[in-house]
């Protein structure tokens, strides 16, 4: 978790500002957008946990606990295709952090973090799928019937 951000949107600044060694990446994180909320610096009052429930290739959920509105970011790949965050079900965006990692804003409170990768691609290749097999099983279904039927009519 952490409480403050920096907005470069130029690819070549931000692996600029990352190389700087006063940067501390423990505190911010350079985003490419505005994550359009306010989040709160992390001081010595500050309380802030993330623990990880679920691990799977289409799906990642960790549990925030945060004193103050701050922004979560994970080590995954930023892959935009695909991959949706929730918070608690409500969509929630997922940002850019750190040139290639991924980071989502997360209000005060205790909160259900999720990540989906269901891109629309998947979808319509379990469909395209699934009625290619209904053909292909209806097909040989019905050129049996059809053998079934000829063999009663001869016999």
């Amino acid at each position: 978790m952490v409480g403050q951000y920096e907005v470069v949107s130029d690819l070549t600044a931000l692996r600029q500002r990352l190389l700087d060694p006063a940067l501390d990446l423990h505190q911010t994180v350079l985003l490419r957008e505005a994550p359009g909320v306010e989040v709160a610096p992390l001081d010595s009052a500050s309380t802030a946990s993330v623990r990880l429930v679920r691990f799977g290739p289409r799906e990642i959920v960790w549990e925030v606990t945060t004193d103050a509105p701050r922004l979560l970011v994970v080590d995954e790949i930023y892959y935009p295709a695909g991959w949706h965050a929730t918070v608690d079900g409500q969509p929630a965006p997922i940002l850019q952090a750190n040139y290639l990692l991924r980071a989502v804003p997360v209000p005060a409170g205790t909160h259900t973090v999720e990540m989906r990768f269901d891109p629309a691609s998947h979808v319509w290749g379990l469909r395209i799928t699934a009625l290619a097999t209904l053909l292909a099983y209806g097909g040989v279904l019905l050129l049996l019937g059809l053998g079934w039927y000829r063999q009663r009519r001869k016999g």
